[in-house]
């Protein structure tokens, strides 16, 4: 889990790194190591990369047929 804010789209520095366990089949909560306080006055981005995640596991949400 990656944790971005500056003061516009072109000034982001990176505040958080975290590595966390994904769970199959279900929701992923991460807890912060390190509790990070938000400023107000600027942008806050998040992302999440993921490396080799394997089968049984949709990092972005499952598709579903009807």
């Amino acid at each position: 889990m990656k944790l971005w804010q500056g003061p516009d789209i072109n000034n982001h520095t990176e505040h958080v790194g975290q590595s966390f366990e994904q769970q199959e089949e279900s929701w992923t909560e991460v807890e912060l190591y390190e509790p990070y306080i938000i400023d107000a006055g600027k942008e806050l981005v998040f992302g999440i990369e993921w490396n080799n995640f394997g089968s049984g596991y949709f990092p972005a949400g499952r598709w579903f047929e009807l």
